[in-house]
């Protein structure tokens, strides 16, 4: 891993963006699901998961994931009330290649301190770019295999881990690396065990898949439906930090 820093910007070192396909994907997000069953199977998921901390309702993650080509994209948008920042919210869009890789990741705030990450794959390193008004630091990652990308506290994000999980032969027991870009580092993620479970969607009881992961040594559920691999809930126990997918109505 390499780190730079440059106080001043230089906007011809950042990444490029993501461009007209992730303003398509965007449409998703802004116009519902009339819009995702019009795409047909361009788009995978859509949705909103409600954010608990403890028994209280924190936030919304909302968000749409398509496959365009050979290619998947997602794009979100958070909002947190409470907390240190008061109110923080942030959009963030991810493209990932055929094998759920990631390849190009934004994420720009719109309420609070500004700031806006960039991460561009070239090759085997991932170059993360972080823009405050302090200036520019640059880290350069090793993009393994069996590498993902995880927000903390991003939810929809574990589409693309699961996505990966499934092209292993028992995934109970593998290995994977995550970039978390907001925090600038790398950490491991280790599965614990799989299982079926039932879970309470919306006051209904659905049959899921359960992963128990370890990530940077933090306990992480996620429950996931066993056809399509569509995440109904993430929770980290250890933080009383829970996000549950919203039923559509």
């Amino acid at each position: 891993m390499r780190t730079w820093s440059n106080t001043s910007r230089d906007d011809s070192r950042a990444e490029p963006r993501l461009g007209l396909a992730l303003a398509v994907a965007w449409a998703a997000l802004i116009c519902g699901p009339g819009w995702a069953a019009a795409q047909g199977r361009a788009t995978l998921d859509a949705g909103q998961f409600e954010i608990l901390s403890g028994d209280r309702v924190v936030g919304t993650e909302t968000f749409a994931i398509r496959r365009q080509g050979d290619e998947y994209m997602a794009v979100g948008r958070l909002t947190i009330e409470g907390g240190p920042d008061a109110l923080r919210s942030v959009e963030l869009g991810l493209r990932a290649d055929a094998d759920f890789l990631p390849r190009r990741y934004e994420l720009r705030s719109l309420e609070g301190r500004p700031t806006n990450l960039a991460v561009g794959r070239s090759g085997r390193r991932l170059r993360l770019t972080n823009s405050t008004e302090e200036g520019e630091r640059l880290t350069e990652f090793l993009a393994g295999p069996e590498m993902v990308l995880l927000e903390r506290g991003v939810a929809h994000h574990y589409f693309f881990l699961v996505q990966r999980l499934a092209r292993h032969r028992d995934p109970a027991g593998a290995t994977l690396s995550a970039l978390v870009p907001a925090e600038g580092r790398q950490v491991s993620v280790r599965v614990r065990g799989v299982a079926q479970d039932d879970l309470q969607i919306g006051g209904r009881t659905v049959s899921a898949r359960r992963y128990d992961l370890e990530v940077a040594q933090e306990p992480v559920s996620v429950w996931v439906d066993g056809d399509a691999g569509r995440v109904l809930r993430v929770a980290v126990s250890t933080r009383g930090w829970s996000a549950t997918r919203v039923p559509k109505e």
